[in-house]
């Protein structure tokens, strides 16, 4: 214990010494600085005063009077200018700052409302190109299909294109986007065939329905044209069971066993 307390003091005192040092060396800095200055500067000054004082009074004494009136104004008129400049600068950057705002502000408005002008404008020209499609995909159906037909497809294809939209992240499938038959198409399911009759070519692949669900796994393609080449049914055909074979006349929206029917149209 007596050593710690020893060396304690002794580094006490070693700090204390060493602050000592410094603030001699400073305290002689500094006497050196006044010393220089008093001896380059104040007494040639006074000196030079004296001696003019001596050899001209008047004009000295008129010198120092008007010395120490002017002081006073010449401090003031520094003070003014540096505040007016200072001022200036304040204000000219603050107006600089409201200016530009003002002004991106404005034209900014202005951008707003044309982009939204614009936005209605393509909303509108959207829906005229839309229904533009439509009446043209209505009109070529219906020259050969009927006008109940295309309409139908025409409803279907819509229907189809909003629920591909809605479905997001889903896998497309291969589905076609609509399955109707033409009047003059005689279909005739069977398990993954593809046949031509009356100038249609049906391919069926029946995989029967799924279970918990309302609908069928069958898809069908028609095909519908003129085809010379190919075979008139044969007799072992037009005589398969019901079970097996589903043929049909009937128009879009009538069930057929096989066919796939996604709800009410």
């Amino acid at each position: 214990m007596p050593i710690a307390k020893y060396e304690k003091d002794v580094d006490e005192e070693g700090e204390e010494d060493l602050l000592a040092d410094y603030f001699e060396k400073s305290a002689s800095a500094v006497r050196q600085t006044f010393g220089r200055f008093e001896q380059d500067v104040v007494r040639p000054v006074l000196d030079y005063v004296s001696v003019a004082f001596h050899k001209r009074p008047i004009r000295s004494t008129f010198i120092a009077f008007y010395l120490a009136l002017s002081i006073l104004p010449v401090l003031s008129f520094i003070g003014f200018s540096v505040f007016i400049v200072a001022t200036s600068i304040f204000v000219a950057l603050a107006g600089a700052i409201l200016f530009a705002s003002s002004a991106i502000s404005f034209f900014g408005f202005w951008l707003a409302c044309t982009l939204i002008f614009f936005a209605f404008v393509s909303f509108n020209l959207t829906l005229s190109t839309l229904a533009t499609y439509l009446f043209t995909q209505f009109a070529f159906r219906a020259r050969t299909d009927g006008a109940r037909l295309a309409l139908a497809s025409v409803y279907a294809d819509a229907r189809a294109q909003l629920s591909l939209g809605r479905a997001r992240g889903r896998k497309p499938t291969s589905r076609p986007l609509h399955t109707y038959a033409s009047p003059a198409a005689n279909i005739i399911q069977s398990s993954a065939q593809t046949e031509t009759y009356e100038g249609v070519r049906v391919s069926a692949n029946a995989q029967g329905k799924n279970e918990g669900s309302d609908r069928y796994d069958t898809v069908i393609i028609v095909d519908v044209g003129e085809d010379s080449h190919s075979p008139s049914p044969s007799p072992q055909d037009t005589q398969r069971s019901p079970a097996s074979t589903g043929t049909t006349n009937a128009a879009f929206g009538e069930k057929v066993p096989g066919m796939p029917v996604d709800g009410p149209v």
